[in-house]
């Protein structure tokens, strides 16, 4: 963190563009950015405007110009709540077959493929796996 720094509260005597009002003060050390915290400080002018709500931009005014900026405000969209934290399930595990079980129609005809043998729609499971079987063997 680099000093000196500003700190910032509103409302106060600056007025931005969009009419919130804030002030600010110089902090030259840790321990003195450290006691602006705890007075209720902040960082950047956007963090104090927000903390005030709309006494930051009704500062000042007279009543006037206070009921002008309340119906601005009454027409200006209030900021949505952070959304509820979902938590996610786990993952889990994908099952994977037993390598005791017979194969598949699927991959006795990729053996079959890279074997040679010929085999087609027709081609019983137990006929085909025999031919596999019969073609491993010779080679």
């Amino acid at each position: 963190m680099d000093f000196p720094r500003f700190m910032y509260s509103s409302p106060g005597g600056i007025r931005t563009a969009g009419g919130a009002c804030y002030k600010y003060a110089v902090v030259f050390s840790k321990a003195e950015f450290d006691a602006k915290l705890a007075e209720g400080w902040f960082s950047t002018e956007a963090e104090a405007i927000d903390a005030a709500g709309d006494e930051a931009f009704l500062h000042g005014l007279n009543d006037r110009q206070r009921r002008k900026m309340l119906a601005v405000l009454a027409k200006k969209p209030k900021k949505a709540p952070p959304p509820p934290k979902v938590e996610v399930a786990p993952i889990p595990e994908p099952d994977i077959p037993d390598d005791d079980a017979p194969p598949n129609r699927d991959e006795l005809e990729a053996k079959a493929l890279e074997l040679g043998v010929r085999f087609d729609g027709r081609t019983s499971d137990a006929r085909l796996l025999k031919r596999i079987e019969n073609a491993l063997s010779e080679v």
